[in-house]
């Protein structure tokens, strides 16, 4: 009987071991970020500076154009290929690029890491998925840093924290259909007197498709009651608010 069992347990792991094992395919999501020589985007902005002057408040509007191109790679010294992107603007069309800045990104097997004025920031953590929560400014590590915008500082960095909102199956900009995009909201805070709401969408095989952007500021002329019902768009005294929306790429 013992030596039954044992042909029938040796037959039984020939038997599994003739088995092909399904290989479990993960979607890291990688693909939401594209890093490709030649590769560029061009964005749609529109912008609203709010300005404090002689104790009244200065509203400058303004629509432009940028296109993030990645131009060229590089190896690091930890040997991680960056890649160098050069942040462009335009007034409009008729108009030819100007560049403003040069800005990195790095892909690693967990995160992509974009360094924009010379500030590092992990832009999406992999594998993609809903309610992962990360701590983008965490490389640079203040989020009490002044930011300096129309001769006003600013502390844009305040209580950020990233987390993957939503993944739609299909979202139109323009009526422009994109397919697999993914929402991040890198901040979402508010007090009486601050505002701060970063949200930025990426698409699979395109990227970045979308941006929004809120940094405001107010002491309601000296009396927060002055607030009472008022919209930030109404009561901010400084800050801006930004949107960008992808208009072509490659």
């Amino acid at each position: 009987m013992r030596y039954f069992c044992l042909i029938i347990f040796v037959l039984t792991i020939a038997a599994c071991s003739n088995n092909t094992i399904e290989q479990i395919d993960v979607d890291f999501g990688y693909d939401y970020y594209p890093l490709t020589v030649g590769k560029y985007i061009i964005y749609d902005v529109d912008s609203i500076v709010y300005d404090p002057d002689n104790g009244s408040t200065f509203i400058d509007t303004n629509s432009y154009q940028i296109q993030e191109e990645i131009v060229d790679t590089l190896v690091d010294n930890a040997g991680r290929t960056v890649f160098v992107i050069h942040y462009q603007t335009r007034k409009n069309t008729s108009e030819a690029w100007q560049l403003e800045a040069v800005y990195t990104a790095v892909q690693t097997n967990t995160e992509i890491i974009k360094t924009e004025d010379n500030l590092p920031f992990t832009k999406l953590i992999f594998p993609v998925k809903i309610e992962t929560t990360w701590i983008g400014n965490r490389l640079f590590n203040d989020e009490n840093r002044i930011i300096t915008v129309r001769g006003e500082t600013l502390e844009i960095f305040k209580n950020w924290e990233s987390t993957v909102e939503t993944i739609q199956t299909e979202y139109l900009i323009n009526n422009q259909p994109f397919n697999d995009v993914i929402s991040i909201i890198h901040a979402n805070d508010e007090n009486l007197i601050e505002r701060r709401f970063v949200e930025e969408k990426y698409a699979k095989n395109i990227g970045l498709i979308e941006k929004k952007i809120m940094i405001l500021d107010t002491q309601c002329g000296g009396n927060l009651s002055n607030c009472t019902g008022l919209t930030w768009e109404e009561k901010a005294e400084k800050g801006f608010i930004l949107k960008m929306t992808i208009n072509s790429f490659n």
